[in-house]
C-alpha cells in the first residue's frame, strides 16, 4: 500500500507539471487507486474487527480519507458536465491524494533514529499541555501589563517614533489590544529584532525605563520558560532512546539464550546417540533393532528441542 501511495502522489506532481495532462483520465486512474484503498479497508476490518480497526488513529485517518474520496466521486459523476464542479473536485482530489502521503509516516518506525523522534513527539503530547499552559499565563500577564503601560502609544504618525519611517510595519507590534500584544510578545520571545522593538517603545514612551519591561519579559520567557521546554524535550528524547536501546538489548539477550539452549540440546543429542551406539555395539544388538532405537531417540530429542525453543521464545 505504501508503493501505491507513492505512485499516486507522483501522478499528482506529474499532472501539475504537464500542461496537456487530461484530468478526466487522471480521475479514471484515481478511481482504480481508490478501489484498492477500499479493498484494503474492508480486508482490515474483516481481519481486525471494527473495534480494533477503529482503535488506531492512522486507521481512522485512512477511513476518513477513503470516505471523502468516495463522496468526491459521487459529486464528480453526478455533475460530470458542470465545469465549476469538475474544477472543485480536481482541487479536492489533489488535497486528498497529498494527504494519503501521511500513511508513509508508518515506515519511519522501521528506522531507529526516526522511531526515537516519533516516540518523543508522541510522549510530549500530554506533558506539553502543562508547559503551554504556563507559557499562556506568562503571555497573558505581560500582555495585560503591556496594554496598561504602552496601550495607545504606538500608531502611525506618532511624532516621537522614528523607526516607522523606514519600516512602517513595525507599528503593528503594539499593545493596543490583546491580540496584537500576544503577537508582539511572541516576536520578543523568539528574539525577532528585539532591539528594534525595544527602541520603538523607548521612543514612544520618551524614557529608557521602558526597556526594563522588555528585559524582565526576556528573562522570564526566554531564559526560564523556553529553556525549560527545550530541556524537557531533550530529556524526553534521551528517555526514549534509552528505552529503545533497552528493548533491543532484551531482544538480543533472548536470542542469545535461545541459541545457547539449542546448542546445548544439539550437543546433548549427539552425546546420547553416541552412548546408545556404544551400548548397542558392546551388546552386539541386531542392526535393524539398533537403527530403530536410534531413530526413535532422535525423534524424541527433536521434539524436546522444539518444545524448549517454543517455551524460551515465549518467555
Amino acid at each position: 500500500m505504501n508503493m501505491v501511495n507513492v505512485v499516486n502522489v507522483f501522478s499528482v506532481f506529474l499532472m501539475n507539471e504537464l500542461e496537456s495532462f487530461d484530468f478526466r483520465m487522471w480521475m479514471i486512474f484515481e478511481f482504480f487507486i481508490t478501489c484498492i484503498f477500499i479493498f484494503d479497508c474492508i480486508l482490515r476490518m474483516l481481519s481486525f474487527g471494527l473495534l480494533k480497526y477503529f482503535s488506531s488513529c492512522m486507521r481512522w485517518f485512512i477511513f476518513i480519507n477513503t470516505t471523502l474520496t468516495i463522496c468526491i466521486y459521487i459529486i464528480y459523476i453526478s455533475n460530470y458536465y458542470d465545469t465549476e464542479t469538475i474544477d472543485f473536485c480536481e482541487k479536492l482530489m489533489n488535497c486528498i491524494v497529498v494527504f494519503r502521503l501521511f500513511r508513509l509516516l508508518s515506515l519511519l518506525y522501521e528506522v531507529d533514529s526516526y522511531k526515537v523522534i516519533m516516540m518523543t513527539g508522541a510522549g510530549l503530547l500530554q506533558p506539553f499541555y502543562t508547559l503551554l499552559g504556563v507559557l499562556f499565563i506568562v503571555y497573558f500577564l505581560f500582555a495585560q501589563m503591556g496594554c496598561s503601560i504602552f496601550g495607545g502609544m504606538i500608531y502611525v504618525g506618532n511624532p516621537n517614533i522614528k523607526t516607522y519611517e523606514t519600516e512602517p510595519l513595525y507599528v503593528l507590534n503594539n499593545f493596543n489590544c490583546m491580540g496584537t500584544a500576544f503577537v508582539t510578545l511572541f516576536e520578543l520571545m523568539i528574539v525577532n529584532n528585539w532591539d528594534v522593538i525595544v527602541s520603538l517603545y523607548s521612543q514612544a514612551a520618551q524614557t529608557n525605563w521602558a526597556r526594563v519591561f522588555f528585559i524582565f519579559y526576556y528573562f522570564i520567557s526566554v531564559l526560564v520558560v523556553l529553556n525549560i521546554c527545550v530541556a524537557f524535550v531533550l530529556d524526553m528524547f534521551n528517555t526514549q532512546s534509552e528505552l529503545l536501546q533497552s528493548e533491543k538489548d532484551a531482544l538480543e539477550s533472548r536470542l542469545d539464550r535461545t541459541v545457547s539452549l539449542l546448542e546445548e540440546l544439539k550437543s546433548g543429542q549427539r552425546h546420547e546417540i553416541n552412548e546408545i551406539n556404544r551400548t548397542m555395539d558392546s551388546e552386539e544388538m541386531p542392526l535393524n533393532r539398533s537403527y530403530d532405537q536410534v531413530q526413535l531417540i532422535q525423534i524424541t530429542v527433536k521434539k524436546c528441542s522444539i518444545s524448549c525453543f517454543y517455551q524460551s521464545s515465549l518467555g
